[in-house]
């Protein structure tokens, strides 16, 4: 689905899920068809932060559908050196050399750190003495 949401407004329905009308359409959308997320774990992890105390379902609605962008862009720079390596199956080094070579993906360089072999690692601490 390809939503802009320059502007956007919530609405409650009939049924207590809100519904999102998005800027340039006249129709309304049930979240749940606007982002594959679930958005009340979404909403759990925003709430998780210390600082933040009150999330508005619009915010929660946009960071989920961040977050879907985010992984599709992780995932199709991951397949791209899995096919490249004529492979079939994406695995953990797919992802690591996609988080690498992408200067976008910077935040991700500890979470998804290159794979390295106890020998490099131990040799690199030697050096280091």
């Amino acid at each position: 689905m390809n939503h802009t949401p320059s502007s956007s407004s919530l609405q409650p329905s009939s049924d207590a899920n809100y519904q999102m009308t998005f800027a340039g359409s006249e129709q309304q959308q049930p979240i749940r068809q606007i982002v594959d997320m679930p958005v009340a774990r979404v909403r759990r992890i925003m709430k998780s932060d210390a600082d933040v105390r009150t999330i508005s379902q619009e915010a929660v609605v946009l960071v989920s559908k961040a977050a879907e962008k985010l992984i599709e862009h992780l995932a199709r720079e991951s397949l791209k050196n899995t096919i490249r390596d004529n492979r079939k199956t994406v695995n953990y080094n797919d992802l690591s050399e996609a988080v690498k070579s992408q200067d976008y993906f910077d935040f991700l360089e500890d979470i998804i750190p290159e794979r390295k072999t106890l020998e490099s690692i131990l040799e690199a601490a030697k050096k280091e003495q």
